[in-house]
């Protein structure tokens, strides 16, 4: 009997760390994808072009 609580319980624990890390990947694929870098490196090569001026 004690058996089957900790296998449920690893079980519960382990759909959560999954579901945690998919939220966790999609933000990150968001900031990484090529558009987004492409869009924060010009914003910064602005920033000094605009500072030098």
């Amino acid at each position: 009997m004690i058996r089957l609580i900790k296998v449920a319980f690893w079980m519960f624990v382990g759909v959560a760390v999954a579901l945690e890390s998919e939220k966790w990947l999609e933000k990150l694929g968001a900031r990484v994808r090529p558009s987004s870098l492409t869009g924060s490196l010009l914003d910064r090569l602005n920033t000094k072009l605009e500072e030098q001026s």
